[in-house]
Order: C-alpha cells, then structure tokens, then sequence
C-alpha cells in the first residue's frame, strides 16, 4: 500500500473567526528511499483554524484516486483529538447531534 504524509499548517489560531491561510502539501512514499511530494496547495478563507483545517484535509482526500493510509501532521490538538479519538464514527452514530440534541 502506498503511504502518504500530510503537513498542514494555517495562519490562524484558536478559535478566533477570522480570515487566514491555510497551507498542506502531500508527500507519498513510492520505492524504499523514494518519495514523491506535491506542490503545496495554499487556500484563504475566512473562518476559524478548524476550518481550514479541515478543509485542507477533505480537500487533499478529493485529490486521491483510491483509499490510501495517510499520516497527518498538524499544530491543531482540537482537530487531531477528533481523528485520533474516534469522534467522528460517534457523532455519527448519534446522528450529528450534541448532548443536548441539537
């Protein structure tokens, strides 16, 4: 299986709503020593870091042609807890919604 690194960074940080840049580029490992990387894709916006992180992130999944492993490197805690942690498949499950139903 090929694997794949991704680095993303933005220019924005905490929670703050704002406009910021936000910057990933993918780095794919296709021999033993040989990697191929792709030109950085830089995108602005206004929003949170969160944001732009996670558009990044579904941005650079578009950009694959089939499942692959891929190991994400980023500053953002918030964002790397919700992968990291399963809370996608439970938010999910709970139909999208909070504790509070909404």
């Amino acid at each position: 299986m090929l694997n794949i690194e991704m680095f993303v960074s933005t220019t924005l940080r905490g929670s703050a709503k704002g406009t910021g840049k936000v910057m990933y580029t993918l780095r794919m490992k296709k021999g033993e020593e040989q990697y191929y990387e792709k030109p950085p894709e830089i995108g602005k916006a206004d929003g949170t870091a969160n944001r732009l992180i996670l558009w990044s992130i579904c941005r650079a999944l578009e950009r694959m042609p089939s499942e692959r492993m891929i190991l994400i490197y980023m500053e953002n805690t918030y964002i790397a807890s919700v992968i990291n942690q399963g809370w996608l498949e439970i938010w999910e499950r709970n139909d999208w919604k909070n504790s509070r139903g909404e």
